[in-house]
């Protein structure tokens, strides 16, 4: 599977995804902190979250990781602030739609 064709779960026509994506930022010690992207499961299933995430990496120059939170769903967590990067990126690939992104964070 290509890093550059990462595309979203094939879906019927009449199934719309309404899931919100949480781009959240933790504040670690000092300048550090951490940026944790919520809500992809709706949206990408595990291989394609995967490549998602090795593609992230690469073009934000960045260290990250796929976590299980609380409810045992997956979410993606990026070393630094890469809030703004992490949108745009999945707007642009139209993985998720502009208003399905909530952003959190100071």
């Amino acid at each position: 599977m290509n890093i550059e064709n990462i595309k979203p779960k094939q879906l019927s026509l009449d199934t719309a995804i309404t899931e919100k994506i949480h781009i959240r930022l933790q504040q670690r010690n000092g300048k550090k902190s951490t940026t944790f992207i919520e809500g992809l499961d709706s949206y990408l299933d595990q291989k394609k979250m995967a490549l998602l995430l090795t593609k992230v990496k690469v073009l934000f120059g960045c260290g990250g990781a796929i976590i299980k939170n609380d409810e045992n769903l997956n979410k993606i967590q990026l070393s630094g602030d890469q809030r703004e990067k992490v949108s745009e990126y999945l707007i642009k690939s139209k993985i998720v739609e502009e208003e399905n992104i909530i952003m959190h964070g100071y």
